[in-house]
């Protein structure tokens, strides 16, 4: 376990402006720090997003990973259900034939 100091600032929202708070954060995880290059309307979208929610932009990228990988893992469970049923098709009969 470990514990990180955080310090947050918002200048962008009104309604926190100026506001600053420390708070301790009890995690669980390592994360590790990478670099992006984003085109200008997903930073306009990030940002747009992320202060409607009030939170970084960094948590809103998580986020959006966090939810691609549980999409992309329900589409692929899904699509081994749905072929799985298709090799079925055809292979049960019935004997009414006499």
């Amino acid at each position: 376990m470990m514990y990180i100091k955080c310090y947050h600032r918002s200048v962008q929202n009104p309604l926190i402006k100026n506001f600053k708070f420390r708070h301790f954060l009890h995690v669980d995880i390592h994360m590790i720090r990478t670099q992006i290059q984003l085109h200008s309307e997903q930073v306009k979208w990030l940002k747009k997003i992320a202060l409607e929610k009030g939170i970084s932009m960094s948590q809103a990228i998580r986020d959006s990973v966090d939810f691609y990988r549980s999409y992309t893992k329900r589409t692929l469970e899904l699509r081994s259900k749905k072929n799985k049923a298709l090799k079925a098709v055809g292979t049960f009969s019935t004997n009414d034939e006499k």
